[in-house]
């Protein structure tokens, strides 16, 4: 095993230890890298034949490696993980994003060698991206961009043994990049759990429109012009869009819009008024009588529901 340790612009310290599993880069962010960027607790490739394996936290690791997030990118092969007590099977292009607190194991149990890319990863914005993904419960990614993945990874792995001016910045962007991939995958612009809409069984005219629906909430959406964008009488449209939905276009709109309130309840201090107008809803009386007829309880009620569960 080698060992190479560097120091430079006062920076950060990082670790390159060679095995005959492959590499492992150990970064120590500094203090401005933990105030405001995303930063990288530790990177590299691995390849394990059958039973190579490893789990967080546990006793025997240093206390950065348990840290924050984890992400795994597979090469080739299999890799089982093992999160929250279920288990997940990722193989060649698919990702895995993890939290290492909530207790992770993962190896190869296939007959064939596995080779993946990881980081391990923290930062303000990382736990919030974690959960606008939804990976407590769906940690897999499924038939992540390869050429693209593999090169963020390359390029991370280039700017922390080169360590050029702002690396810590760039770093932090690399990482941002990485989790974006996972957003084009399984992103916020696909339909809203509630609604239980999969997009894979809808034509090509109701994504178009879900994806302008979703993008464009905060505008007055006129039904007809988006149906003459697509082509489409206004009365084909909306019988369309409401067999392969559930809904018409307007309450789909609606029901968007209401979750984006619910967020902003919870996570700010704005007034109902400001929320309103935020999710394209500028009459504050419509909005309030909207929002208790979607979720059973007005904005106020709901606000104060929420700061109790934060409690």
């Amino acid at each position: 095993m080698k060992r190479a340790q560097s120091k430079s612009q006062g920076f950060t310290q990082w670790k390159r230890r060679d095995s005959s599993t492959g590499y492992e880069y150990w970064c120590f962010a500094s203090i401005r890298a933990r105030r405001i960027w995303n930063y990288l607790l530790n990177t590299g490739e691995t390849t394990w034949r059958r039973g190579g394996r490893h789990s967080h936290p546990r006793p025997d690791s240093h206390a950065f490696e348990d840290e924050g997030f984890i992400l795994h990118f597979v090469i080739e092969g299999e890799l089982q993980h093992r999160v929250r007590g279920r288990t997940f099977i990722a193989r060649r292009n698919d990702a895995v994003f993890m939290r290492a607190a909530d207790g992770v194991e993962y190896g190869n149990v296939s007959p064939k060698p596995v080779r993946f890319y990881w980081f391990n990863c923290n930062g303000k914005q990382i736990p919030a991206v974690f959960a606008d993904l939804n990976a407590e419960s769906q940690p897999l990614f499924s038939s992540v961009d390869r050429t693209q993945m593999m090169g963020v990874f390359r390029e991370l792995f280039r700017v922390i043994t080169r360590e050029p001016r702002g690396y810590e910045a760039e770093i932090s962007a690399l990482l941002g990049s990485a989790l974006a991939k996972l957003y084009a995958v399984r992103g916020p612009e696909f339909p809203l759990p509630e609604t239980r809409i999969d997009l894979a069984k809808t034509s090509e005219p109701v994504r178009h429109a879900i994806r302008s629906l979703t993008h464009f909430y905060t505008l007055p959406i006129p039904m007809k012009g988006l149906a003459d964008d697509l082509g489409l009488s206004a009365p084909y449209f909306q019988r369309l869009f409401r067999r392969e939905t559930g809904y018409t276009p307007l309450q789909y709109l609606n029901q968007y819009r209401m979750e984006q309130a619910k967020m902003l309840l919870a996570e700010t201090k704005d007034s109902v008024e400001t929320i309103a107008r935020a999710v394209g809803i500028p009459n504050g009386k419509y909005f309030a009588r909207l929002f208790r007829q979607i979720n059973g309880l007005g904005p106020r009620a709901y606000r104060a529901k929420a700061e109790r569960a934060q409690k």
